[in-house]
């Protein structure tokens, strides 16, 4: 994160080194430049021309960074109204092509049952204190636009437990900073007999 106060930069790719305004809410933790440096030299190379879903949006660094390093195209969902609209200025600021972006003002729920496209991958990054992770994978089964997924990234506090894998999911890389801890994940492609 930026030194100057209510600010993000991006670190790589398109946009590297340009800033983004985030407004402090409740629930509000962008991801720091440390670990987003970390998580995209994990994908180095699988990024390029990926469909993304950054859900529980907030600040949107995880999705822009994605756009900067070649994403075809980021969904952003966040359910905080105010969040929302700056991560659409954000984005307008950035001159980002407006085909590979599209901002929802939606609880991660509802916008999953109903949304139709298929993602690469997930960026899973919610309120610490909403404690979401293990009902979001208890429940990815149902979500259709998650068919295709190839890669999961997950960010919560230190002190949680990591939820169950579905079915075909295997951790491929793990890494703590500070009171965070953050896994990518990677759907097999082999059976395992």
């Amino acid at each position: 994160m930026s030194k100057i106060k209510n600010t993000l930069r991006i670190t790589g790719g398109e946009y590297r080194s340009r800033r983004l305004h985030f407004i402090p809410e409740a629930g509000l933790r962008p991801t720091t430049d440390y670990i987003r440096e970390t998580v995209f030299n994990w994908l180095q190379g699988q990024i390029h021309g990926y469909k993304i879903l950054d859900l529980f949006a907030g600040s949107g660094v995880l999705g822009i960074e994605a756009l900067s390093y070649g994403a075809a195209q980021v969904m952003f969902v966040d359910r905080n109204q105010i969040a929302v609209q700056r991560l659409r200025n954000n984005i307008r600021k950035l001159g980002v092509d407006p085909k590979r972006v599209q901002v929802f003002h939606s609880d991660a729920f509802s916008w999953l049952k109903s949304n139709k496209a298929y993602f690469d991958l997930i960026f899973l990054d919610p309120p610490f204190s909403d404690d979401l992770i293990p009902e979001l994978f208890g429940q990815l089964h149902n979500f259709s636009c998650l068919e295709k997924l190839q890669w999961i990234y997950l960010e919560q506090a230190k002190n949680k437990d990591w939820p169950t894998l579905p079915e075909s999911w295997d951790w491929y890389r793990q890494k703590i900073s500070g009171q965070v801890k953050f896994s990518l994940l990677h759907k097999c492609t082999e059976n395992k007999d």
